[in-house]
């Protein structure tokens, strides 16, 4: 039988997978995507740069924040990685396993097997702190 705090933990559970954006959403398709300048390309490496930065001095928050603003301009399997790392760091678990399950699947700027290991291992450690709910029988 299912009390009532365990109910109230699955929805809040499910709020929590609600919240986050869709991994489709997370990745425009490189055919939709404009094509990118040289200054673009640029502010992208340098937004790349300074993440990586921020994540080696664990700043998380400004770490995620600079990979999405790199994931705005170039969508693609690495920044969404960056971002997953940076979420689970912060302890965001389903941010962390939307953008890693999106890492994996990208085929734009796809991971080297190296990295597709780690972000694998990096999932498995995500989904200990995920639950998973089955509805049955809602009125």
């Amino acid at each position: 039988m299912i009390t009532h705090r365990a109910r109230v933990r699955a929805a809040v559970g499910l709020l929590a997978l609600a919240s986050v954006p869709t991994v489709a959403h997370a990745q425009r398709s490189a055919a939709t995507a404009p094509a990118a300048s040289e200054s673009s390309v640029a502010d992208y490496d340098d937004l790349v740069q300074s993440a990586v930065e921020e994540f080696n001095a664990n700043r998380f928050a400004e770490a995620r924040a600079l990979f999405e603003r790199a994931h705005a301009l170039s969508p693609n399997a690495r920044t969404l990685r960056g971002m997953g790392m940076a979420a689970f760091e912060l302890r965001d678990y389903p941010g962390a396993w939307v953008a890693l399950r999106g890492a994996l699947a990208s085929r734009t700027r796809a991971l080297t097997a190296s990295q597709r290991r780690e972000t694998q291992a990096l999932l498995a450690r995500t989904e200990v702190f995920l639950g998973r709910v089955e509805l049955e029988g809602l009125p």
